[in-house]
């Protein structure tokens, strides 16, 4: 047996549907009066033929659960757009939001499927075919079909909305439970994964590969809990055949059905398991394995258990399949602080201080699965020894009978989110950062071996200090259950420590052990009981040997077993029997059965419920004054009807000692005074028995008397441990309560930090792209006008030029950033540095005409101020637009309207010699 699981992960192709054309208006969800089984009852459309046939006649339909995060927008509409509508299912996105931000999100996803969007509030029903995202400054649940919406319970720091949607989805829904992680930084829904997989549910993640960010996916898929791992596409499909099985088997046998069938079939498949793998399940649970069989069948759609029986039979990767789901690996580092603080203050200490002459101290771990719970201690035991500057060998012995769970622990490499669990401190000294992970330190690994290890079928480690067994032994039968603590007794030193965990406990295997530490779950094993083990057939992961089972009644091998026999010998003689404080018979001298019998039903080998009914009362009050006193108890003279006669018997109840050592052993002593009466009728009163039946009655009131006092002093002292135990368990309370407040740490609210902005980020990306059309444009217009632009700052140095200026000016890539003083062209023109300056100082922008000897083109200039949207000048903007055409134009002009102007002038001055020539003709005639 073991503490570690692993789920088959599969692969899919896929061949996604095409994305509705209409994009239903986003809104708000709607809330509903009605219960959720009246509420579901209502129609909804047919679904196409990939879809699944929603039938209404019951209230029980696949919700989706979807966690993502930073690059989540992207996968949420690829993932919807192959959905088809009509699926059959719910769907609730649970997204990393910043917390005063108004999300896009509902917007976008509308424009990808034709289901309706909802923004969950508060009692909002859950419908199939429709999708309900989280608010922000949020956490939801679902209850009784209703999501419940709810402020968050951490009001600052890191926060895993994921997880607690995930575990209240698997409770509400159980095997209609699917959780899917989409791509995100961080780990948040790997732990709320393993609650959807424990109640039965689907658990699905994006591949790595395919994501934008796959901190998520790849945490969830290294917790060995994921059942498929594909692209995003593909999930969708996966879906829809996953949840026309869930509906095909609702509506048949039904999962009840399913699951008592797969119990009928349970021994076969044990049988072939044991056969397949050498491991012997069947002092497991029946009804967790009855659960993991009947999941298994659901992941591969099956819906028989004689089907799958045939299928583990021909399908050897199925038979690795089931053993994986079979091991339920529920570890983490340092898990239950409070438990390892109390040991590390505590244990630690005692187990060093008792070591002498360089000893080893021996640690071992059995069902260690990926090593977490071994390098804590490692850890613990390191931070002693190196403050008490000792150099105490320490060797810590992990164990399993998962070979990829013990490859991870010996790499010791872990997801980044152990960070919730190591503190800061232990964090910065015993790991190394690698990459998106922690790596143990060297000098932390080289103290743990981690091998092979069959519990339940190999012979068990010996001499060590402690064995950390937690949560292993609640997925085990009670048989199986006692032959461990028999095996841990064995393997334990006289002061060694078993440490279990929050839900396991030793106190009915009190001949084993006694209670150091009843809260944090801390046993020593007894002294008397030290068992003598047969021979354990060494067996490896594919051995058939039966395992030997130790026996019932141990060989004692201790000095106070002979101090036992010599005491009854020599000064009662009489049958005893040795008892430890809680009544566990431990050995047995002489002929008891007059005074002892074992009672029906499994072995009792508890001295109160083996004596007979006659000597209950005193026997029970006389080991009550023993144990407190101290001191030997006799309770004379009690009458036992025993083979038609009535016999005086004396009972002795001494504490056992040997020397001058101590223990918690009783010897009860059963010493016969011989017969009162041949026959149990009472004879007839004559005055001559009268005083004798007188002192007989007297007799029997005091000793009921004293019977009912050591009845009421047990009574007190029970109420007082009652109390005590009380009070403690309210001081629990409250140091609980105040460690959860104090819990986060700076650490996680950068993290929740991070987190928001990359959820921030991945929602304004559909902006940044539209941005990236509009600079493209810019660029486009640019280029295409010709018009050579500069951009400059304060300091006149060059931030930006266009194609034309560039060309205009000859400049490199190495002059951006550069002051245009430094450049020769721009100190040809006298003005225009001044001009630039000037616009700088007074905000006007300026025009001029400007030519350049470098250039024979004429250009026109304009100089303006670049403001920001507040006003403030940043720099300036020069354009310069190629006039070189429009004044050789001008110059045309301007010179065929000089020509014009002497033409005219000449005409006009022929004109009027032409007069002076009429004139002077005229006054010749007259002269003539």
């Amino acid at each position: 047996m073991t503490a570690k699981k692993s789920s088959s992960k599969s692969q899919a192709k896929s061949s996604p549907s095409p994305s509705p054309k209409k994009s239903p208006p986003v809104k708000k969800a709607r809330k509903s009066s009605n219960s959720p089984k009246a509420a579901s009852s209502a129609e909804t459309p047919t679904p196409r033929s990939q879809g699944v046939a929603n039938n209404r006649s019951s209230n029980t339909f696949p919700i989706v659960g979807i966690g993502a995060s930073a690059g989540g927008l992207e996968a949420l509409s690829r993932f919807f757009s192959s959905l088809p509508a009509d699926n059959g299912m719910g769907f609730v996105v649970i997204q990393h939001l910043a917390p005063e931000r108004e999300s896009v999100m509902p917007e976008l996803l509308a424009k990808k499927t034709s289901m309706p969007i909802h923004v969950a509030v508060d009692e909002t029903l859950v419908e199939p075919n429709h999708v309900y995202l989280i608010p922000p400054n949020t956490q939801l649940s679902i209850d009784g079909g209703f999501l419940r919406v709810d402020p968050p319970s951490q009001s600052h720091g890191f926060r895993t909305p994921i997880d607690k949607f995930f575990q209240s989805l698997a409770e509400e829904q159980g095997p209609f439970a699917i959780g899917v992680i989409l791509s995100g930084a961080g780990s948040d829904g790997s732990v709320g994964l393993r609650s959807v997989k424990e109640h039965g549910g689907l658990t699905i993640a994006q591949s790595a590969d395919s994501a934008l960010f796959s901190g998520m996916p790849r945490s969830a898929i290294l917790t060995g809990l994921i059942d498929h791992i594909l692209p995003v596409e593909a999930i969708a499909e996966a879906l829809i055949h996953y949840a026309k099985y869930l509906y095909d088997l609702r509506d048949g046998k039904g999962l009840e059905t399913l699951r008592a069938e797969a119990l009928n079939h349970l021994d076969v498949i044990c049988s072939h398991l044991h056969r397949r793998t050498g491991h012997d399940f069947r002092g497991y649970k029946r009804n967790t394995m009855g659960r993991r069989v009947q999941r298994r069948m659901q992941i591969l759609h099956i819906a028989s258990p004689a089907k799958y029986v045939k299928r583990l039979r021909e399908d050897p990767a199925e038979v690795d399949g089931l053993f994986k789901e079979l091991l339920i690996g529920v570890t983490q580092f340092f898990r239950d602080p409070e438990a390892f603080a109390f040991f590390s203050g505590t244990i630690v200490p005692k187990i060093v201080k008792s070591k002498q002459n360089d000893e080893a101290i021996r640690i071992w771990i059995p069902g260690c699965s990926t090593g977490e719970e071994a390098y804590s201690l490692a850890i613990l035991f390191y931070e002693y020894l190196h403050r008490e500057h000792l150099s105490i060998p320490l060797q810590i012995f992990g164990t399993d009978i998962d070979e990829r769970a013990l490859d991870n622990a010996r790499r010791g490499r872990y997801p980044e989110s152990i960070r919730e669990d190591v503190l800061p401190d232990r964090l910065f000294l015993f790991f190394e950062q690698d990459g998106s992970y922690y790596r143990v330190a060297k000098v932390i690994r080289d103290l743990c071996i981690f091998s092979f290890h069959n519990l339940v079928g190999n012979p068990p480690f010996s001499r060590m200090d402690v064995i950390s067994c937690r949560n292993l032994l609640i997925y085990m039968e009670p048989n199986l259950q006692h032959q461990m603590f028999s095996v841990f007794h064995y393997s334990l030193n006289p002061e060694g420590y078993l440490f279990l965990g929050a839900s396991e406990h030793a106190e009915d295997q009190s001949r084993f052990f006694r209670s150091v530490n009843k809260r944090f779950r801390l046993f020593q094993p007894k002294e008397i009981v030290r068992r003598t083990f047969p021979k354990f057939p060494i067996r490896g992961p594919r051995g058939s040997v039966p395992t030997s089972k130790p026996a019932l009644f141990p060989q004692i091998q201790d000095p106070f077993t002979h101090t036992f026999d010599q005491l009854v010998r020599e000064e009662y003689g009489p049958p005893a029997v040795l008892i430890d404080k809680e009544c566990q018979v431990q050995y047995v001298s002489g002929q008891t059965g007059t005074y002892l019998q074992l009672p029906s039903g499994s072995v009792n080998v508890n001295l109160i419920n083996m004596v007979l009914p006659d000597l209950h009362l005193p026997l029970r009050s006389g080991i009550f004054k023993a144990v407190k006193t101290g001191k030997e108890v006799i309770h004379p003279n009690i009458p036992l009807f025993v083979n038609n006669s009535i016999q005086s018997v004396d009972i002795i109840v001494r504490p056992l000692f040997h020397g001058k050592l101590s223990s918690d052993l009783l010897m009860v002593v059963f010493r016969e005074r011989g017969i009162i009466r041949k026959s149990p009728k009472i004879p007839k009163k004559s005055s001559k028995d009268e005083p004798e039946r007188i002192q007989e009655l007297e007799q029997e009131i005091r000793t009921s008397r004293e019977h009912l006092q050591t009845a009421l002093e047990e009574l007190e002292t029970s109420n007082q441990e009652l109390k005590s135990s009380n009070q403690e368990l309210m001081s629990v309370n409250e140091e609980l309560q105040s460690a959860n407040e104090e819990l986060q740490t700076s650490t996680e609210e950068l993290q929740s930090i991070n987190e928001e902005l990359e959820t921030v980020n991945a929602q304004l990306s559909g902006k940044v792209e539209e941005l990236d059309h509009a600079n493209s444009d810019m660029e486009n217009l640019f280029r295409t006008t010709d018009i050579s632009t500069l951009f400059l700052n304060v300091n006149l140095c060059i931030q930006k030029y266009t194609p034309a200026a560039q060309k205009m000016f000859q400049f490199l890539d190495t002059d951006l950033g550069r002051p245009i003083t430094q450049l020769s062209s721009f100190s040809e023109d006298e003005t225009l540095l001044a001009d630039i300056r000037d616009v700088l100082r007074t905000a006007q922008p300026k025009e001029h005409t400007r030519r350049f000897s470098h250039d024979p083109q004429t250009y026109f200039s304009r100089i303006t101020p670049y403001q920001n949207s507040d006003g403030q000048i940043h720099g300036v903007v020069l354009t310069f637009v190629d006039i070189t055409q429009l004044r050789q134009v001008e110059d045309q002009v301007l010179r065929f309207s000089q020509q014009q102007k002497v033409m005219a002038a000449f005409a006009q001055l022929a004109l009027q010699e032409r007069d002076v020539l009429k004139v002077m003709n005229e006054c010749v005639s007259l002269l003539s």
